[in-house]
């Protein structure tokens, strides 16, 4: 990875993710989340919106404002889209299944703290010019036994030369927080090396 595709890279990370927040599972409006999921030792919890945007729609002639919103929620393992109108008032909430949300700032984080913390990867990341380059790739795959529905799966590539230079590439699955392929592969179609 060259220094302008990592810069690429980091900048359209950081414009997905601008104004994400969290608030509890359930109906109630994300208006009313004040605190984040704090990147900390902790695993990720409740409902974290991955993104959201304004949109209409026609009813009876007139024009409706609406709010859309995308999630992932951790207690239920499950994305959703949930559409509220301008009052807050949820007109509709679908489950997604194999959505692709982007993280958010926080998930992003405990990747990092996750990759970072692994026994086989913390000697090889350890140097203070490694970054980790995490939440631009979703990693799903049927029939997988760590990644597939209901898993919250991502890349993770940790980088030398301040982002430069690849050093390894791992899976992460924030849904049981934890590093699912250390050494990841696809060489061959088969993960190197995972949890057994």
């Amino acid at each position: 990875m060259n220094k302008t595709t990592a810069l690429v890279f980091a900048g359209a990370f950081v414009a997905v993710t601008v104004g994400c927040s969290t608030v509890p599972s359930g109906n109630r409006s994300s208006r009313d989340a004040v605190e984040p999921v704090a990147a900390s030792a902790h695993r990720m919890h409740g409902y974290v919106i991955s993104r959201r945007h304004g949109d209409f729609r026609i009813v009876d002639g007139r024009e409706q404002r609406l709010d859309v919103e995308y999630g992932w929620d951790y207690d239920a393992g499950v994305a959703y889209r949930t559409i509220r109108d301008d009052a807050g008032v949820v007109l509709e909430r679908v489950e997604l299944p194999g959505a692709d949300l982007p993280l958010t700032k926080a998930e992003s984080d405990r990747v990092e703290q996750l990759v970072r913390a692994h026994p086989a990867l913390k000697d090889l990341i350890s140097a203070p010019d490694v970054r980790v380059w995490a939440g631009g790739f979703v990693y799903r795959v049927p029939g997988d036994r760590h990644c597939d529905r209901g898993s919250r799966c991502v890349h993770a590539i940790a980088a030398g030369d301040y982002g430069n230079k690849e050093i390894t590439h791992s899976i992460v699955d924030l849904q049981t927080d934890r590093v699912v392929y250390p050494i990841y592969t696809t060489t061959g179609g088969a993960n190197a090396v995972g949890l057994k």
